[in-house]
């Protein structure tokens, strides 16, 4: 119990720089602004493809298409930017 006391402490006082030197992959510092700008584009469409998959408004398939289309994207960062071949 103690244990699980001393890791919380010590997670608390992480700070962001300190998780990114650990969690590999890429920072928003390291895109461009054009993959910036597409990867707010992709979140926009991904959130409002769940939405409207879970409403009916688009087909299973609709939604695979943009998520499918959203990993790709992520995808092409991490091994652009972490070497990362997925």
């Amino acid at each position: 119990m103690e244990d699980k006391k001393y890791y919380k402490d010590e997670l608390k006082k992480l700070g962001i720089e300190d998780l990114e030197s650990v969690a590999g992959g890429y920072t928003m510092e390291q895109l461009t602004e054009e993959e910036i700008k597409r990867s707010h584009e992709l979140d926009v469409k991904w959130k409002k493809a769940v939405s409207d998959c879970m409403a009916g408004k688009i087909s299973d398939d609709e939604y695979d298409a943009i998520t499918n289309e959203y990993k790709a994207f992520i995808s092409m960062l991490l091994k652009k930017y972490d070497g990362i071949d997925n």
